[in-house]
């Protein structure tokens, strides 16, 4: 796999189908796969070890376990120089992470795994994840980390509000507290996924502050129509608009470049789903410079 290739839902779709046909390419030891490539980069499906799952008790699933039996069995036909792994932080604590943690040791690995937060990578978004990085000589560190906390107002620069929206009760609870704690000018306010335990508030982030995760959930739901996105509030005029996708695009740490789908629901969940590109880039080119100095 190409080491350079952003990390979104395309990506993520290509490695999926890999791991689903594991019955099919693992005992063909996955033919027509070139053999020691610099990087191999697995990231399962995490619905299972989000914290929302293992609230609900959701369980480790069969399918979660297949796809680490054949993420293991791609480490030991392939050997590549370097492999990482990116997973909901309660992924550590699977099944499925001990099997890949197995082949690794028995591959002569040397392996770290941490529990990061993008926003220290320069990605104007609270997002903690699982990055597990191996490699064939020993690791001095996984990455390191930036030290610059970004908020989301910049991701707004050239872009045009065009839709206006309506505020929910939960909404105009968190707008209400928020100006309770200071003037603010813009801010960003959930409108799907209130957690329901112990609060009826949406989360709110002014300009200066880094988004919450971004989720799939937040555009599409489970029977795949589409959600509310993300609102933005005007402070100063007391008007909301939904969220240009592409300035959630760029909250997700995505490239203007990068074409995202016409329908909302599809690129939201993309950029839901995804490591997002920013960091994937950094990881990517300190392995390169690692391994750049060592030849």
């Amino acid at each position: 796999m190409h080491s350079l290739m952003p990390c979104s839902l395309s990506f993520r779709k290509m490695v999926t189908r890999l791991l689903d046909k594991s019955l099919v390419i693992c005992p063909l030891s996955f033919v027509a796969i070139p053999r020691q490539p610099f990087i191999l980069h697995a990231s399962p499906v995490c619905s299972s070890f989000s914290k929302l799952s293992l609230l609900n008790g959701k369980r480790e699933s069969e399918e979660d376990i297949n796809a680490a039996i054949a993420t293991a069995k791609a480490i030991e036909v392939l050997r590549p120089q370097w492999f990482t792994l990116e997973n909901a932080v309660g992924y550590r604590q699977s099944e499925s992470y001990q099997i890949i943690v197995t082949a690794l040791n028995r591959c002569s690995y040397y392996f770290d795994s941490q529990e990061i937060d993008m926003v220290n990578f320069g990605v104007p978004q609270n997002r903690s994840r699982l990055i597990l990085v191996a490699g064939l000589g020993k690791l001095s560190s996984i990455i390191p980390s930036t030290t610059s906390i970004k908020g989301w107002g910049n991701c707004l620069e050239g872009l045009i509000l065009t839709q206006p929206e309506l505020l929910l009760q939960q909404q105009e609870k968190a707008i209400l507290l928020a100006n309770l704690a200071g003037h603010f000018n813009t801010a960003i306010v959930q409108r799907v996924g209130v957690c329901k335990r112990g609060k009826d508030k949406a989360s709110l982030r002014r300009e200066s502050e880094p988004c919450w995760a971004i989720t799939k959930a937040m555009f599409r739901d489970s029977k795949g129509s589409s959600r509310g996105g993300i609102t933005y509030w005007d402070n100063l005029s007391k008007k909301a608009y939904k969220l240009p996708m592409r300035a959630v695009a760029r909250i997700g740490g995505f490239p203007d470049w990068y074409d995202l789908p016409d329908r909302e629901a599809i690129a939201g969940s993309i950029i839901g789903l995804s490591v997002p590109p920013l960091f994937a880039g950094q990881l990517f080119s300190h392995l390169l410079s690692i391994a750049g100095g060592s030849s």
